[in-house]
């Protein structure tokens, strides 16, 4: 009987540990990529805000998508159409002088990231655009919300879709 008991036991166990070593693996792969999906979020952010076109393109898929109320853009290129003017002319303003503002900031609050499959997640979030104003203080100019797609390429999050909608 003891025997029996004992291959019971040694069963239970060799079948246990798998598994949970299996479930810490998983959550230190879930914590990366969640932390990867974050630091892509930041530096399409930083990007957007210091008019760094190739970095801001740098965080998209080849294939994105950018859709708003203001228009809808379809691939990277189209995209880039899009933000060149607006960075191009922030950074002519700062350097000759005539911005009417400090600087801006995209600011990214209230995230909720959930995974698809291993190689899809979303992210919710609402967002401000804070100005900078040269006489002092700061104004909220656009407030939303936002849904972000993010796709796993070759070891790499990029932005697959981008959803924003403002108040």
């Amino acid at each position: 009987m003891r025997q029996v008991i004992g291959f019971a036991l040694a069963l239970m166990l060799a079948t246990a540990l798998p598994p949970a070593a299996s479930a810490q693996q998983d959550d230190a792969t879930l914590a990366a990529d969640r932390l990867a999906i974050e630091n892509t979020m930041h530096d399409y952010i930083v990007a957007l805000d210091g008019s760094n076109l190739d970095a801001y393109l740098a965080t998209l898929t080849d294939d994105a998508r950018f859709l708003s109320k203001e228009g809808n853009y379809h691939g990277k290129q189209a995209i880039a159409d899009y933000v060149r003017p607006v960075m191009e002319n922030r950074l002519r303003r700062a350097a000759d002088g005539t911005a009417t503002d400090k600087g801006t900031r995209h600011i990214v609050t209230n995230t909720a990231l959930h995974f698809r499959d291993a190689n899809h997640a979303v992210m919710r979030s609402y967002w401000m655009f804070a100005v900078a104003q040269k006489k002092g203080g700061v104004a909220i100019s656009l407030i939303g919300s936002a849904e972000d797609h993010f796709v796993k390429q070759d070891g790499r999050w990029l932005i697959e879709e981008r959803h924003v909608e403002t108040l």
